[in-house]
């Protein structure tokens, strides 16, 4: 047992060990004995006050080590009342006289040479003498214990192991007594106490936990060598600190659904992890990388919290926290959010993919495809050419159809730039714009002949515009003569000289003769689409001749007959009129002839003929 007592004299509070078999002093027996064991280095107390006397206080007391027969301390009780100095004290050894009942023997730093027989004797003015016999065996000790760990000596105070591991771990004792004995403890109670003796005297037990449930977390472990009676000569505790997989996991959001590229606080709590757990945040594969993370240690609780900002990519996604205790990979918890995120429409505008964009002709078909993402679905869709909304008109060539576009029979006004919008409850998402580019065989910038009059052997310098997709153009220029049969066809213009500027050519040249230099002058403008179907065309008079007729008008009304009405408005009296047909496609001279009037009924001309008409006055 351990026994603390106060001061004694100049002494400071000391730490005595000390364990009696059968203290009970019985004053009718003489000369009882007592047992006392004591451990080498403390010190000990050999008690000297029958419980029987305690109303009786001792003259004299004396302490005497067997077989000396002279005491080797002694108390004299009436002497000390007196002041008198008393021989109370040797080295390691003292009478204690502060006690109501005084006589008690203290042993300092006790060796293995104090141990022996010890008496004490107690005088008294009238009762018998008593003696009290103390035969106290001081042990060596054995060593302080040591604990290995993977064959390791462990030295610290707590140890670290992986939850629903094992522990193996062993404590060693040499040394001392034969009588040692090693054992384990847990909150005090015996765990293990069966231990192996070596022949060198070292004692070993080794401690194995098959299984370390999270209750051992923390929990101390105590390995206590004892000798007889259960003295403890040497103990080592140490606290078992388990790496704890995360138990609980939980993702928390204010809302229940995201608006796209708005930001929003989302927190993932984690629990039961020690240490504190590798948490990750996760939509669908990417990782998202900035996060605020916050441990509470001493609840084992984890929090991290992200800003996120959901694209319109992320609706349908699982955002996912995921935590991982790096002692225990194998433990890995999450839970996930499913993202439901609003956001205005998307589209995208493309060609059919049929169609080679760069090979689209007049009269083709084609069609241009919108494709729309939305959340909530979008309810209306709207299609634009040049900014300009388009309508469906099936007469027109325009139909519109779930997401497509169909435009039948091309012309050249359906060249430009395409766009697609759609409209929901988040706002409007205008696409991307489509550039389409109509080929067409070249058009005369001018419709109407263009009257040109030059004096005499001045030059005249004739323009000629074309419009057309591809620009690359060729130029062909002749001219109908007045004084030439009109029958014979179209002649090349002598000293005539021709520029070439894009899709514009210049014609210069002298016109001398009235019959042969004047006329109609042609231009003919090509591209890889064909000829122009109705060239351009200049009436090239000499000054003085009357103008053209002007306010001219094709009739065909019916039964194969054209009429071709024209005004004589500003002409002189006595003006004759010439009139010349052309077939378009050919440019061939279908039909001519003269009039006093500008008036000509022309017969065997069908509705889908395509003609081009001349008139000189």
């Amino acid at each position: 047992m351990e026994i603390r007592i106060k001061k004694v004299r100049q002494f400071s509070i000391v730490m005595i060990t000390l364990v009696y078999t059968n203290w009970c002093l019985d004053i009718n027996k003489p000369d009882p004995i007592f047992d006392a064991f004591a451990i080498a280095g403390t010190t000990v107390k050999l008690p000297c006050s029958p419980a029987q006397q305690a109303q009786l206080k001792p003259q004299l007391i004396l302490w005497y080590k067997e077989p000396h027969k002279t005491p080797f301390l002694s108390l004299n009780i009436d002497s000390l009342k007196n002041g008198a100095t008393e021989e109370l004290n040797k080295p390691r050894f003292m009478i204690d006289s502060s006690n109501t009942f005084p006589g008690d023997l203290y042993v300092f730093n006790a060796s293995e040479n104090d141990s022996g027989i010890y008496r004490c004797r107690l005088d008294y003015a009238k009762d018998p003498t008593i003696h009290i016999r103390h035969n106290m065996t001081v042990i060596d000790p054995p060593r302080q214990p040591i604990l290995s760990f993977e064959s390791q000596i462990h030295t610290a105070k707590s140890i670290f192991i992986e939850e629903n591991g094992s522990l193996t771990m062993t404590c060693e004792a040499s040394g001392g007594p034969s009588a040692v004995q090693v054992i384990w403890l847990k909150n005090g109670e015996v765990l293990d106490s069966v231990m192996e003796v070596d022949n060198f005297n070292v004692r070993v037990n080794t401690l194995h936990i098959g299984y370390l449930s999270r209750d051992y977390d923390g929990l101390v472990l105590e390995c206590r060598v004892v000798m007889l009676h259960d003295i403890i000569v040497g103990r080592r505790r140490i606290q078992l600190n388990l790496y704890l997989s995360p138990l609980e996991i939980e993702v928390e959001a204010n809302v229940t659904s995201f608006q796209a590229n708005k930001g929003y606080n989302i927190s993932c709590t984690v629990k039961g992890s020690y240490p504190a757990p590798n948490i990750s945040w996760w939509t669908g594969a990417d990782q998202v990388l900035e996060t605020f993370y916050q441990v509470l240690d001493s609840t084992k609780l984890s929090v991290s919290t992200i800003v996120l900002y959901p694209t319109p990519y992320d609706n349908g996604k699982m955002l996912t926290c995921r935590a991982i205790n790096p002692n225990v990979p194998v433990a890995v918890i999450e839970d996930s959010l499913k993202l439901h995120v609003t956001y205005k429409p998307i589209t995208i505008l493309t060609l059919g993919q049929s169609f080679d964009i760069s090979n689209i002709k007049e009269g083709d078909d084609i069609f241009l495809d919108c494709f729309v993402r939305a959340n909530p679905p979008f309810h209306r869709l709207q299609w634009s050419l040049n900014g300009s909304t388009l309508n469906h008109s099936v007469q027109h060539g325009v139909i519109m159809s779930n997401q497509s576009l169909v435009l039948r029979n091309l012309t050249k006004l359906y060249t430009g730039s395409y766009v697609c919008s759609a409209l929901n409850n988040e706002g409007e998402g205008v696409s991307n714009e489509f550039e389409i580019r109509v080929q067409y065989i070249p058009l005369c910038s001018v419709t109407n002949t263009v009257t040109v009059t030059v004096a005499g052997g001045d030059l005249v310098n004739l323009t000629c515009t074309a419009e057309a997709f591809p620009d690359q153009l060729s130029f062909n220029w002749s001219l109908s003569p007045l004084g030439q049969d009109s029958r014979s066809g179209r002649t090349s213009i002598p000293g005539a000289t021709v520029v070439v500027d894009g899709r514009t050519s210049i014609l210069t040249y002298r016109p001398i003769d009235v019959l042969s230099d004047y006329g109609i002058v042609f231009c003919l403008a090509s591209n890889k689409m064909g000829n122009m179907k109705r060239p351009c065309a200049f009436n090239v008079t000499k000054e003085g001749i009357p103008n053209s007729p002007s306010g001219c008008l094709l009739l065909n009304p019916a039964n194969k007959i054209l009429k071709v009405i024209c005004s004589d408005k500003n002409l002189p009296p006595n003006t004759t009129f010439y009139l010349e047909l052309y077939e378009i496609e050919t440019m061939k001279l279908i039909y001519n002839k003269t009039n006093t009037v500008p008036h000509f009924i022309v017969p065997g001309i069908t509705p889908e003929t395509k003609v081009s008409a001349g008139m000189l006055d």
